[in-house]
């Protein structure tokens, strides 16, 4: 499963087939903004991993192509714990979430010249009370995208997604000096 999900493309896939149960390869490579043949070798892996099942669809509609095949996910949503099942999900997590990053941040950053996007980096020395803040405005935020994800899912629009949302707030592991300068009273 994990050999398959390592490419963020093939995840994309996973979500879209989740998303819309029945979807052919055409419609992924509209929503995914990819050609189908492309979208064919990530498919061919999900499906050998048990994560998609294909059902063809030729006899019944007399089509060839990609509307011949449409797929379905043996999945519902990505369980809790997906990512802590094996001893290795810590690199895992953290490749994955790179990868991702790097993805909305390459899409970003042009956007935050056109002011478009907002996008703030520091490290900084915090109090607990301002942690535990910053987490409950997050948990909103990720009310706010589930909200976002149902309501994709109970229309089952795949059209491409119009926001990258990354946020994140961790304690750092090496010493690390805050972010501006120190001429501050009281720093």
């Amino acid at each position: 499963m994990w050999a398959a999900l390592r490419s963020l493309l093939r995840m994309q896939i996973l979500e879209a087939i989740i998303a819309r149960p029945g979807i052919d390869a055409r419609m992924l490579a509209d929503a995914l903004e990819s050609s189908a043949p492309r979208l064919y070798y990530h498919i061919k892996i999900l499906v050998r991993s048990g994560l998609v099942v294909e059902e063809s669809l030729g006899e019944r509609r007399r089509a060839r192509g990609p509307e011949a095949t449409v797929y379905r996910a043996r999945i519902e949503r990505f369980p809790t714990g997906f990512l802590d099942a094996d001893p290795r999900a810590d690199v895992r997590r953290q490749l994955l979430v790179r990868e991702l990053a790097n993805q909305g941040l390459t899409h970003a950053l042009p956007q935050i010249r056109a002011e478009r996007a907002t996008a703030v980096f520091r490290h900084e020395v915090m109090l607990e009370s301002e942690r535990t803040q910053i987490q409950t405005y997050i948990a909103s935020i990720v009310q706010i995208l589930d909200a976002a994800r149902h309501r994709r899912h109970t229309t089952n629009g795949l059209g491409g997604a119009n926001a990258f949302v990354g946020i994140c707030i961790s304690p750092v592991t090496e010493p690390t000096l805050p972010d501006g300068l120190l001429d501050q009273p009281n720093v």
